[in-house]
């Protein structure tokens, strides 16, 4: 883990600890944190902890570089909390903010007001929201959420589900007429209350979606498709916040994870 100046912080592996196996055994049996992000203040590190049911909270010390764990957040049991993002609904870097947990085991978006401690050390969580990542309706069996994105406007949410084949779409092989399942992604607009309005569910253009990425400027969607051993580009609409059809595809070998864009 970097600080600010590029030096370099560790975690231990003591740090992220199980007592015993949260409610779901299978999943849950250990610890299972899955990204780390920073608050917009910059003086918290938060790790996701699938495994724990947990949003670990972390102070550090770019100087020193320590790490000092702070009481934290508490998901739903048997959620999984996966990947998370902060909002600013305000021009405040500590005034209005949210954060929006998706649970990979639960299906969930969850958002919690943030209020910093006055001493600086830590943050405190008031659940303020939760819907499914379906927009309400029915979850698919064996679905499992997997990325989440505020959009560069910060007018709307996107998280990507896999697993789920909610829709059939027309085949990338161009010689292959026969319709081929997607998993999805689903669209929410961003309330100044920490809540949200469902906007769409649209397909991913393929399956497991474990990642995605917007562009700068908001219209084009970058989707690795794990399990279709592709890359898709979807158009956006940057008002709507609904995303369209594919306007680029390209096939690469393996278990995708992961696409960035590289922006001047």
């Amino acid at each position: 883990m970097a600080g600010s100046d590029g030096s370099l912080m560790s975690v231990s592996n003591e740090t992220f600890t199980l007592s015993q196996p949260g409610p779901n055994a299978a999943r849950q049996e250990a610890p299972h944190p899955h990204e780390v992000i920073v608050d917009p203040t910059g003086q918290y590190i938060l790790a996701p902890d699938l495994g724990a049911d947990l949003v670990r909270v972390f102070g550090y010390d770019n100087y020193a570089l320590t790490l000092t764990e702070y009481e934290s957040l508490k998901a739903a049991p048997g959620s999984g909390p996966r990947h998370a993002v902060f909002y600013n609904s305000t021009a405040s870097t500590t005034e209005g903010i949210y954060l929006f947990v998706v649970a990979e085991l639960a299906n969930t978006i969850t958002s919690y007001a943030v209020t910093y401690s006055a001493d600086n050390k830590g943050l405190s969580f008031s659940k303020v929201y939760t819907t499914n990542t379906f927009g309400g309706k029915t979850i698919p069996a064996g679905a499992a959420a997997a990325e989440i994105e505020i959009s560069p406007d910060f007018k709307f949410l996107t998280v990507s589900n896999r697993n789920d084949s909610s829709f059939q779409i027309e085949n990338y092989n161009p010689r292959n007429q026969t319709l081929e399942p997607s998993d999805s992604l689903a669209t929410y607009k961003l309330r100044s209350n920490g809540k949200l309005s469902f906007v769409q569910l649209a397909p991913a253009g393929g399956l497991y979606p474990r990642n995605f990425a917007l562009n700068k400027a908001g219209d084009r969607v970058a989707v690795p498709l794990q399990r279709s051993e592709r890359v898709v580009v979807l158009e956006r609409d940057v008002a709507s916040g609904r995303i369209g059809q594919a306007v680029a595809d390209f096939p690469i070998e393996g278990e995708l994870t992961t696409v960035v864009w590289d922006e001047q």
